[in-house]
């Protein structure tokens, strides 16, 4: 703040200060009991013997354009959590696998499946009833890429002597599709 006044003292003269700034150091509003104390140009104080020392260097205290330099910030991606309540396209991350052999398990598709993609999660399906395997499984790899990839890789390819269906499922239906007739046709087969 600029100030150049000329104030008049309790005696009738006239003084003359030539102020380049001014801060309040003490406010009464804040600090109950106490008078207002002003520093002029970071070296006088409105109070003779105000008891705080002349700063030695007066500049500005905020930080200098901080809106005006570029950071490059490492932040991390979010990752959506797809439910019933998502909204927007479902990106088709999801990858069903059907008729598998029995023997295979959550860590050999994740090895099978690493190939193309960071694998988020693997679950095999087995019947409610007696626990058996029924060749279904759940892949949901982190990106679509990895998705598409594994889909066009291993259709239709043998795996432990099974030839394995592979197709990209975006919410899993067609996973529950395939696990109900399963669970159907063994419960009227008595299996």
């Amino acid at each position: 703040m600029e100030c150049s006044s000329s104030q008049a003292s309790s005696s009738g003269e006239k003084r003359s200060h030539n102020w380049r700034s001014y801060k309040l150091i003490i406010d009464p509003a804040l600090k109950k009991g106490q008078h207002k104390l002003y520093r002029y140009d970071g070296q006088q104080f409105s109070v003779p013997n105000s008891g705080i020392p002349p700063v030695e260097s007066v500049g500005d205290p905020r930080m200098g354009r901080i809106w005006t330099k570029n950071r490059d910030l490492d932040l991390p991606i979010p990752k959506f959590k797809i439910d019933e309540h998502y909204v927007g396209p479902v990106p088709p991350k999801q990858v069903t696998f059907a008729k598998l052999n029995d023997n295979i398990r959550e860590n050999f598709l994740t090895d099978m499946c690493k190939k193309y993609g960071e694998v988020e999660e693997v679950e095999i399906l087995y019947n409610p009833k007696n626990k058996k395997h029924l060749g279904i499984a759940k892949v949901v790899f982190a990106t679509v890429k990895g998705a598409k990839e594994a889909v066009q890789h291993l259709h239709n390819t043998s795996v432990m002597g099974n030839k394995i269906h592979v197709i990209s499922d975006t919410k899993g239906g067609q996973k529950v599709q395939t696990f109900w007739v399963y669970v159907s046709w063994s419960l009227a087969f008595g299996l």
